[in-house]
């Protein structure tokens, strides 16, 4: 019985990890812009052999295992990112982060404001994941979120706004290049 609830947490954080597949974004089932030919930014590089050396100085010293390096931004919705209307009136807005060498990346948001009927979705560009939908279930009170993981070094942020759907607001506060694996 015990193997059994063992298997059974194991499988509940799998599902976690390896994102929600409840729906793929729209843009996997519209005609859109390639991933390569929307607005993106590339971040400041991460010198991971200097973040290791630093992390086995502070080894054993009280400090948690630190596994990723946290890069401040301030993008907001309304200023970058590309914007395309899709064949069923909806909008989706596109947006990609480049991080040259991170092993998987991860978003803060400092608002993250969803009216009723959007879904965000967090795409890896080279690998086969995403995560998402996140709808205006996923606002708090504060307006803060935070993501899981996405594999990989470049990843897109994309926001669905059906034709109906009211103003959405996103202000992305930071990325977390991850420099270890915990995937």
């Amino acid at each position: 019985m015990r193997c059994i609830g063992i298997f059974l947490a194991v499988l509940c954080l799998a599902g976690t990890a390896f994102g929600r597949t409840i729906a793929p974004p729209k843009s996997f089932s519209h005609k859109v812009l390639s991933f390569d030919r929307i607005d993106h930014r590339d971040m400041v590089g991460v010198d991971t052999r200097a973040l290791l050396n630093e992390d086995a100085r502070s080894a054993g010293k009280g400090s948690p295992l630190r596994v990723a390096a946290l890069l401040p931004v301030d993008i907001h919705l309304g200023k970058v990112g590309t914007w395309e209307t899709l064949s069923d009136g909806g909008r989706i807005w596109r947006f990609r982060i480049n991080s040259e060498g991170a092993i998987f990346l991860s978003f803060k948001f400092s608002e993250f404001v969803l009216p009723v009927g959007a879904e965000v979705h967090f795409v890896s560009v080279y690998y086969d994941y995403y995560d998402g939908p996140y709808t205006q279930r996923h606002n708090k009170p504060s307006g803060r979120f935070g993501t899981p993981v996405i594999p990989g070094d470049a990843a897109i942020i994309e926001l669905y706004l059906p034709a109906e759907a009211g103003k959405a607001s996103l202000v992305l506060e930071s990325v977390s290049h991850g420099y270890r694996n915990v995937l």
